[in-house]
C-alpha cells in the first residue's frame, strides 16, 4: 500500500460523522420501538391467543382453518409467539418488525450503492438509509395499527420486511458468478421462503405474486446480460413458491367461509359496475397519496436523497464524465422502477379491497407507504446527480452545490425533529393505555381466582385501541373467553 492509498484524516473523520449520523438516525426508530412495548392485547388478539390457551396445536390450527383462515404462516407463527405468554407478545413486536426491515432494507440499499458505484462506507450508509426509508414509511403508514397492533403487524407489516430480506438474499446470488447447483439451491431456498411469506395474509400473497411479476418484466428489459438468466429464474421461483401459497390458501375450507361472510354484509355491493368501482378505487388512491403522513415522508426521503447524492458523488470519483452519465442513468431507471411498482402496488391493494370487501382497509397498504416513500429517496438521488453534474461545468457550481446540500440537511432535520416530537408526546397517554390495561388484567385474574364469573373493570383512561382504529376495542365480546370469565363489564365505580 502507497501513502496515496493510506485513510488520512479526512476520511477518517468523514467515517466518523457517517457513524455518528447512523447512530442519530436510529433514535426515532428506538423510539417507535420504546412505545411498541406499551402495546396489549385488542380487538382480534383476544380470538387467536384465546384458543391457544384453552385448544391444542392441532385443534387450534383446524379451527381457524376451517371457520375463517387460510393463513398458515400466520397461524403457525401465533402458536410459536404464544410460547412468550399471550401477553407479552404484542410489547416486543414492534421491535422485532423494525429490525426485520431495517435488516432487508439495509441489505437491499447496500445491493443499490453497489450498483451504482457506491460501495465506500457501505455499511453505515446503508443503515443511514434504510433507516430513513423506515422512519419516513411508518409516517406514511395511513394507521398506526401497522405497527402498535399485534394482529395487523403480524398479518401485513411483518411479511413485507421478510420479503425485502428474501429479495435482498435473491439479488446477491444473482450477482454472483455461482454455479448452477448452487443457483439451484438458491432459487429454492427463496421459494420455501416466498410460499411461508404469502401464508401470513391473503391480501400480502396476492401483493407478492404482483410484485414478483413486476421484477421479471424489469430484469427482462434492463438487467445485463451475464445476470439475466440466473436472475430470472431465482426471482421466478420466488413467484412459483407465492403462486403455490395462493394456491393452498384458495383451498381451504376457511377462506370460503370467510367470503360468504363478507359477501353478504351490506357494504359489499356484487352488482357494482365497472365505472362505479372505478370511481371508488380512484378517490382512495387519491386519499392515500394526499395522506399528510405519506406526503411528509415522501419530502424527507427525497431531501435524503438529495443531500446523500450530493455528498457521495464528490468530484474525485467522477473524473469520467462517461462513468458519472451511466451513474445517473441507473439511478434514472430505478426512479422509474419504484414509481411504476408503487402505482401498481397502490391501485391493486385498493382494488383488491373494494372488489372483496367493499372498503379499503388501510393497514394493507404497507408496502405501498414503503415503496411511496422509496420514491422519494430514488428522485432525490436523481435530481442531486443531475445537479452534481450540472455544478462541475459551472464556476459557482461548488457553491451552488452546497446550498443545496444546506436545503437537504434542514429539511430532513426539521421533519425528523417534528416526527420526534410527536411520538414523544404520544408516550405519556401510551404508558397510561399499559397501566390501566395491566391493572384491568390482575383485576380479572384475581376475580377468577376468587371464583367470580361476572367482573366489573374501571373503564380506561386512554384506549390505545381506539386511537389506532375507530372500531378498535381493548376488550370486546371475545376477552371472557380469553379469560374463561362469563362477562367482563366496564362499569365507572367498579366494585371493590
Amino acid at each position: 500500500m502507497t501513502a496515496a492509498d493510506k485513510p488520512g484524516a479526512g476520511d477518517k473523520t468523514r467515517s466518523l460523522a457517517i457513524w455518528m449520523t447512523a447512530v442519530l438516525v436510529m433514535i426515532p426508530l428506538a423510539i417507535y420501538a420504546y412505545l411498541g412495548q406499551f402495546s396489549r392485547l385488542m380487538g382480534d388478539d383476544w380470538g387467536y391467543f384465546a384458543n391457544i390457551q384453552w385448544l391444542s396445536f392441532r385443534d387450534n390450527f383446524l379451527y381457524w382453518w376451517n371457520s375463517w383462515q387460510s393463513s398458515y404462516t400466520f397461524l403457525f407463527a401465533i402458536e410459536l409467539l404464544s410460547l412468550l405468554g399471550p401477553r407479552y407478545v404484542p410489547p416486543v413486536f414492534p421491535a422485532l418488525v423494525l429490525l426485520i426491515w431495517l435488516a432487508g432494507l439495509a441489505w437491499l440499499v447496500a445491493l443499490t450503492l453497489r450498483y451504482l458505484g457506491l460501495a465506500g462506507d457501505n455499511l453505515p450508509l446503508s443503515i443511514i438509509l434504510a433507516a430513513f426509508l423506515m422512519l419516513a414509511g411508518v409516517a406514511a403508514f395511513p394507521t398506526l395499527e401497522s405497527i402498535f397492533w399485534f394482529s395487523a403487524t403480524i398479518r401485513q407489516t411483518l411479511p413485507v420486511g421478510i420479503f425485502a430480506l428474501t429479495l435482498a438474499f435473491m439479488l446477491e446470488v444473482c450477482s454472483r458468478n455461482w454455479p448452477k447447483r448452487r443457483l439451484a439451491a438458491a432459487a429454492s431456498v427463496g421459494a420455501i421462503a416466498s410460499f411461508l411469506n404469502g401464508g401470513f395474509s391473503e391480501v400480502w400473497v396476492l401483493l407478492q405474486i404482483l410484485y414478483f411479476v413486476l421484477l421479471l418484466v424489469v430484469i427482462r428489459a434492463v438487467a445485463d446480460r451475464r445476470y439475466r438468466k440466473p436472475a430470472l429464474a431465482i426471482i421466478g421461483a420466488g413467484w412459483l413458491g407465492s403462486c403455490a401459497s395462493l394456491g393452498l390458501q384458495l383451498h381451504a375450507p376457511g377462506i370460503r367461509a370467510r367470503m360468504q361472510i363478507q359477501l353478504s354484509l351490506e357494504s359489499v355491493d356484487q352488482h357494482r359496475s365497472l365505472a362505479l368501482l372505478a370511481g371508488e378505487v380512484w378517490n382512495e388512491v387519491s386519499y392515500f397519496v394526499a395522506h399528510q403522513g405519506g406526503l411528509a415522508g415522501f419530502a424527507l426521503t427525497m431531501a435524503v436523497g438529495l443531500t446523500a447524492s450530493l455528498l457521495l458523488a464528490r468530484p474525485e470519483r467522477h473524473r469520467c464524465s462517461a462513468e458519472h452519465d451511466m451513474r445517473v442513468k441507473r439511478i434514472g431507471i430505478l426512479a422509474v422502477i419504484a414509481l411504476s411498482f408503487t402505482a401498481v402496488g397502490v391501485v391493486a391493494t385498493v382494488s383488491i379491497g373494494q372488489y372483496t370487501a367493499g372498503a379499503v382497509f388501510p393497514r394493507t397498504l404497507v408496502s405501498s407507504a414503503i415503496l411511496k416513500v422509496l420514491c422519494g429517496m430514488m428522485l432525490g438521488c436523481y435530481l442531486g446527480f443531475l445537479i452534481q453534474r450540472d455544478s462541475a461545468s459551472t464556476p459557482m457550481g461548488t457553491l451552488r452545490k452546497m446550498g443545496f446540500v444546506f436545503l437537504g440537511v434542514t429539511v430532513s432535520a426539521s421533519i425528523v425533529l417534528s416526527l420526534v416530537i410527536n411520538q414523544i408526546r404520544l408516550i405519556p397517554d401510551f404508558q397510561t393505555f399499559a397501566q390501566d390495561w395491566d391493572a384491568r388484567h390482575r383485576r380479572i385474574v384475581q376475580w377468577r381466582g376468587n371464583g367470580e364469573s361476572d367482573v366489573e373493570v374501571a373503564p380506561l383512561r386512554f384506549d390505545l385501541s381506539e386511537f389506532i382504529a375507530a372500531d378498535g376495542r381493548s376488550f370486546d365480546s371475545v376477552s371472557p373467553y380469553y379469560y374463561q370469565v362469563d362477562s367482563i363489564i366496564t362499569a365507572e365505580d367498579p366494585a371493590p
